[in-house]
């Protein structure tokens, strides 16, 4: 269950951590980063947004990107 913005959305997000090292790889970037933006997509569809036009895809990035940066919070 995610709460965002006082709307309550459910829903599975299921992470193949296999998959993940391999996108780390293959996209040159940290496994830690690799898993944000896992993460944020699928809380991004979660919430509504889709990934099947390029109008939607460039949407997609742009939001997963914005979501990333919350994670690095300095303390």
């Amino acid at each position: 269950m995610i709460i965002l913005r006082e709307k309550l959305y459910l829903g599975d997000i299921y992470i193949s951590i296999d998959r993940v090292k391999e996108n780390g790889i293959a996209y040159n970037v940290s496994f830690e980063n690799e898993l944000l933006r896992v993460m944020s997509h699928g809380i991004l569809h979660l919430a509504g947004y889709k990934d099947k036009n390029e109008e939607h895809i460039k949407e997609m990035r742009s939001k997963e990107e914005e979501k990333i940066k919350m994670f690095h919070v300095e303390h």
